[in-house]
């Protein structure tokens, strides 16, 4: 029990972060280009709404090296559902929010944690972000600002874009494919580098069964704690039906319910 609750919390700490990229971005941007990239993912936000995904998760950081299965369920505007299992089968770790409540159920502990859903609770479990923000990241499909939010763009190599706000950037390539978000450390100007505060890769962009594309590989970590995780999508399905309370856990008498709801 004890491995499985340091499990959980390399999973938090790991849910946030990826590989500084090399390539620079010191081009002034053409500004109808960078127009029209902002445009077409403000428009992709739009339509990507919801996502349900099987998944395997590979943790590094200091205590070594760890694996679990996710199933994941993803709802705009902040509807999550997250359940980590252990290479035993077991339940490591379940969260679930609609938004306005949450339920948290960690190997080891009784019962379920649960309560009013507040802004700071993925902050406290390892992920530094708003809760619209995390299921922006986990659709690959952020709500960017609009294009008088713009603090810069950026050209790169082999058509790359990179667009620049306040407190974050997001880097795309010359398909307008997302490849890398970045939120910067308080104080900083929104940019892709190594003094980024989160960093998300997105790779492996393919096909789903409904024939929309979708990156397969995201890669993410928090450079200053060293943070990583490596998620590779087995299975994705976009805008599934969900049904009714698959964004609370229900508790059983030994521990969380089997979470087969949240496979219809």
């Amino acid at each position: 029990m004890k491995r499985a609750a340091l499990g959980c919390a390399a999973l938090w700490l790991a849910l946030a972060g990826c590989r500084t990229a090399p390539e620079s971005f010191s081009l002034p941007a053409n500004p109808a280009r960078a127009e029209q990239v902002l445009a077409e993912a403000q428009s992709r936000a739009g339509a990507v709404s919801a996502l349900r995904g099987r998944a395997r998760i590979g943790l590094s950081g200091e205590r070594g090296e760890s694996f679990f299965d996710l199933l994941v369920l993803v709802a705009r505007p902040a509807r999550l559902r997250v359940e980590a299992i252990g290479p035993l089968g077991g339940r490591a770790l379940a969260l679930a929010t609609d938004g306005a409540h949450y339920d948290l159920y960690r190997a080891g502990r009784r019962g379920l944690a649960r309560g009013e859903f507040h802004e700071d609770l993925l902050r406290d479990l390892g992920l530094p972000l708003a809760p619209e923000q995390a299921v922006g990241l986990l659709l690959a499909a952020p709500l960017l600002p609009g294009a008088e939010r713009l603090r810069g763009a950026r050209s790169g190599p082999r058509g790359a874009l990179e667009l620049r706000f306040a407190d974050f950037a997001a880097r795309f390539d010359r398909r307008g494919r997302l490849r890398l978000l970045c939120w910067a450390a308080p104080g900083e100007p929104g940019r892709c580098g190594g003094n980024a505060h989160l960093q998300v890769h997105y790779d492996d962009w393919r096909g789903t069964a409904g024939g929309a594309a979708f990156p397969h590989r995201l890669e993410l970590r928090i450079p200053q704690s060293g943070a990583r995780a490596r998620l590779t999508l087995r299975q994705v399905e976009l805008a599934p039906e969900f049904s009714p309370g698959v964004f609370r856990l229900s508790a059983r008498r030994k521990g969380v319910s089997s979470g087969r709801e949240a496979e219809k």
